[in-house]
């Protein structure tokens, strides 16, 4: 009973945190993640300590690493999502896996693999609960079955992806390094339907988002911006994170955060920044160089917890 009574207490403490009348200090949350409860979180990958770090989702407060990828021989990690299961999927480019891990544990569960994934880089689910992985060395989108982890065949081919992401219209968006440009495809048939971007100066589009306004939110890894589209059409619309704001170098992952907000990995400083999601103005280094010993951050996923 008394068991029962304080893993009550810490998931009214965790419902607190995320409506924001509690703010939980560092004892709280190590107290919370001991009772594996899922607590509004911002899960980051450390790629220069091979880590997936845990940041509460409110604070920015260095919760703990989740996993140390090393640790069940995913080699050096390059892609990472939450899966609807609320497990966190991380791909392992040196292995050509696919590894499924349990945040609240740290524990492997699954390993997806197939022989048409070469070099896994990023992956994301789509609107049929598939995971969408890219196969880099071979220019193609690969899906797999999210339960059993079999592959389905390759949804579709590209030339050099860098990121994806599925659209508010279901397709599937990738963009291209060798292009510097976003490459639109069928959501249903994996059929080529168009690109754009190549007029808004891009370079190196490591990270995509689409954001609760439907536009597309793009990283240029070497210019340190954050590129604006409109969703449907493709338009460039502006530079919504410009050249040197809050100290932005060498932009790589984004997400919007539980604040309507946007968080953006600053790769070469070791730092996640945030900005008004309407406007695109500097707010803060939400995660501040040294915080929990992030080094080259690159992927960001928030997690809303359970």
């Amino acid at each position: 009973m008394r068991a029962s009574i304080g893993l009550r207490f810490l998931t009214i403490l965790s419902m607190l945190a995320a409506s924001g009348l509690f703010l939980p200090d560092r004892a709280s949350l190590s107290e919370l993640a001991a009772a594996q409860v899922r607590i509004p979180a911002l899960y980051v990958l450390s790629t220069g300590t091979q880590e997936v770090k845990s940041y509460a989702a409110a604070t920015g407060t260095f919760i703990g690493n989740v996993v140390s990828t090393e640790g069940v021989h995913a080699g050096t990690p390059d892609g990472m999502a939450l899966g609807p299961d609320g497990n966190l999927y991380i791909s392992s480019p040196d292995t050509n896996r696919i590894l499924r891990i349990g945040p609240s544990t740290g524990k492997l569960d699954l390993v997806f693999t197939s022989p048409e994934l070469s070099n896994p880089t990023r992956l994301t689910f789509g609107p049929d609960g598939n995971l969408y992985v890219i196969s880099f060395n071979t220019n193609s989108i690969v899906r797999f079955d999210s339960t059993t982890g079999a592959s389905i065949g390759i949804f579709a081919v590209t030339f050099k992806p860098e990121a994806l992401a599925f659209g508010p219209d279901g397709n599937l968006y990738v963009s291209s390094s060798a292009t510097n440009s976003i490459l639109r495809f069928s959501g249903t048939t994996g059929q080529w339907l168009d690109s754009f971007g190549g007029d808004a100066a891009m370079n190196g589009p490591k990270g995509m988002v689409f954001g609760p306004d439907g536009k597309l939110y793009v990283t240029s890894l070497y210019t340190d911006e954050v590129k604006l589209f409109d969703g449907p059409t493709g338009i460039f619309l502006q530079n919504f994170v410009t050249v040197g704001s809050g100290g932005l170098v060498s932009p790589y992952g984004l997400a919007f955060g539980p604040d309507g907000n946007l968080y953006v990995s600053s790769h070469s400083t070791n730092e996640i920044k945030r900005y008004v999601g309407l406007t695109g103005a500097f707010i803060d280094n939400f995660i501040p160089a040294g915080e929990g010993q992030l080094s080259s951050p690159t992927l960001l996923v928030f997690d809303a917890g359970s």
